[in-house]
């Protein structure tokens, strides 16, 4: 009885110890996303039950014991693979060691050894973005005291470096934090800076370099000279190292720039391009690329400018739109020498050529240093402008082939050589005159033409504009075409009076007269008459029935006058 209560014993204190290691085997064995010391340390595990290898940097793995050192703060991945557990008899026991959801679980009902396999981490971060001037990512800052901002994806980056120098090595590390960093830094060069960064994980991984430039500029341009440009605007010249200026004010104010309009410029010699609306004295103010603006603190007197075309649209998109708002208005009326009213539908130059010196305009040509003098192939003048806002010009120079201007047996204009000509090789197609794509600002009108007979017109020399206009607006016939003659009433209501006639002794009295023109006619018995004014007779047809042609046109409504004051030296631009 005693030996069966031994036995007994001896049978119950080792069941005891056996459920007890199974017990406290598969209690430790769930471990959560810790770090190796911390598992160890938490659960107590047992040296002859359970052995931990951790991969160093030089690819070994290092067995450690609970006495020793565990690497703190390093990430390690699971190495479900390598792991195993052996039985008491050293035979591999399969499939008892699980990972999910960052845990290890050991999974038998007997006592096992088991040998559990980490890996160091060794991949960089790789997403990475440096800003130098902060989030907004400037171009340009002004301050040598600024800001970086760094961000990046990695869960795990403990510390940054922002270096002068394409190498890690030399990097001072900051520790840091969360997802992203704003650190300040000085910059102590002006013009292009460029600064590298690199981000470091807890394994110690150290990102590929990324690289942002900015431009330091802390100083103003300096304005050395202005002078009133006499449209208005002021010419300016100043000292620039930096950026680069971008913009110029003229304001009432010495120092601030509240209110200004900034014009666009570049270089360091420019025109500002808003005129002042009234004659004083006017204060420049320059701005650079980074936003410095540097002010003249001397004042310079600049004179409103005698309106024009250009001043009264600039504002405006186009002459459609500017017509649309100012035809009519007080401010068109104060261009000199336009009418003071609406004469045969439009608003035209009137007076000599002594005093109309304001209507010049270049077509075919966006440069106006190309575009000079009175004989120019790309000079022109303007005759008005009408309600829509098309301008009607008269070119500067006749064509170079003469016609017959005195025709018989034909029935219209249409049936005139020149018509065709001026719309074919002879103007329109040739691209001397119309370079390639300035066709297209010229405007397809009605050009009238009239079968009244030359005897019912009256005595053409004393005829007043108003009478012409209301002869030719009767005309039943008419043309469509980009290109016409000269009407005889724009070359009367050219006379300041709207009268005189176009006889050789009145020929002074309008700017028009460039010597013999060729005008738009009427019907005679048999006939039909172009118009021609000469220095010798009034109709020079009778004397001979050559002459050449003046081409006059309009231009579409959607042009804008980019530029220019309307003389000859500076002649309106159009876009």
């Amino acid at each position: 009885m005693r030996v069966v209560n031994k036995k007994l014993w001896i049978i119950t204190i080792t069941l005891l110890v056996v459920i007890e290691c199974v017990f406290t085997y598969l209690s430790v064995k769930s471990y959560g996303n810790k770090d190796i010391k911390e598992i160890k340390e938490e659960n107590k595990v047992n040296k002859e039950m359970f052995s931990m290898y951790v991969e160093n940097k030089d690819g070994d793995y290092v067995e450690y014991t609970d006495s020793e050192y565990y690497p703190i703060g390093l990430k390690y991945y699971f190495n479900e693979e390598r792991s195993n557990c052996t039985d008491n008899k050293g035979k591999v026991v399969n499939d008892v060691i699980s990972y999910n959801n960052n845990k290890i679980t050991v999974s038998s009902n007997k006592t096992l050894f088991c040998y559990l396999y980490f890996d160091l981490d060794k991949v960089a971060p790789q997403t990475f973005t440096l800003y130098l001037g902060g989030n907004t990512n400037p171009e340009y800052i002004t301050s040598t005291t600024t800001t970086a901002y760094l961000s990046w994806t990695d869960t795990d980056i403990e510390s940054y470096c922002i270096n002068t120098e394409n190498n890690s090595s030399s990097c001072n590390w900051i520790s840091t934090t969360g997802n992203s960093v704003t650190p300040s830094y000085t910059i102590s060069t002006q013009g292009s800076n460029t600064r590298y960064a690199f981000i470091r994980d807890a394994a110690e991984n150290i990102s590929p370099v990324v690289s942002d430039s900015v431009f330091l500029d802390s100083v103003a341009p300096v304005i050395t000279s202005a002078s009133d440009s006499g449209a208005g605007t002021a010419n300016v010249t100043v000292t620039e190292t930096g950026s680069g200026v971008t913009h110029v004010c003229v304001n009432t104010s010495s120092s601030s720039t509240t209110g200004c309009t900034w014009d666009e410029v570049s270089g360091t010699t420019f025109t500002s391009t808003t005129a002042v609306t009234a004659t004083g004295s006017y204060y420049i103010h320059v701005k650079d690329k980074a936003g410095n603006i540097g002010h003249r603190t001397s004042s310079l007197r600049i004179t409103k400018p005698v309106a024009n075309l250009y001043t009264l649209c600039s504002s405006y998109t186009n002459m459609g739109t500017c017509m649309a708002t100012e035809y009519g208005s007080s401010k068109l009326k104060e261009i000199a020498n336009i009418t003071t009213s609406e004469t045969g539908g439009m608003y035209r130059y009137q007076g000599t050529a002594t005093n109309v010196t304001n209507n010049y305009i270049c077509f075919g040509t966006t440069d106006k240093s190309t575009c000079t003098g009175n004989t120019d192939k790309h000079m022109y003048r303007i005759i008005g402008v009408d309600s829509t806002g098309k301008l009607k010009l008269l070119k500067q120079t006749q064509l170079s082939t003469k016609y017959n201007t005195h025709i018989y047996l034909i029935n219209s204009w249409v049936e005139f050589a020149g018509y065709s000509d001026i719309n074919g090789s002879e103007f329109l197609e040739n691209t001397t005159y119309v370079p390639t794509g300035w066709s297209s600002k010229i405007a397809i009108n009605d050009w009238k033409y009239g079968d009244i007979l030359d005897s019912e017109f009256g005595s053409i020399n004393e005829q007043k504009g108003d009478l012409a206009y209301a002869i030719e607006s009767a005309w039943e016939n008419s043309v469509s075409a980009k290109i016409g003659l000269i009407y005889i009433h724009d070359y009367l209501y050219s006379n300041k009076n709207g009268q005189g006639g176009m006889r050789t002794d009145n020929v002074s009295l309008t700017w028009m007269w460039m010597g013999v023109m060729t005008m738009s006619g009427i019907k005679g018995d048999y006939q039909y008459k172009f118009y021609v004014v000469g220095p010798v007779y009034d109709i020079v047809s009778s004397v001979t029935n050559e002459h050449y042609a003046t081409p006059v046109f309009y231009l579409t409504s959607n042009v804008k006058i980019t530029g220019g004051t309307g003389t000859i030296d500076n002649p309106y631009i159009i876009n």
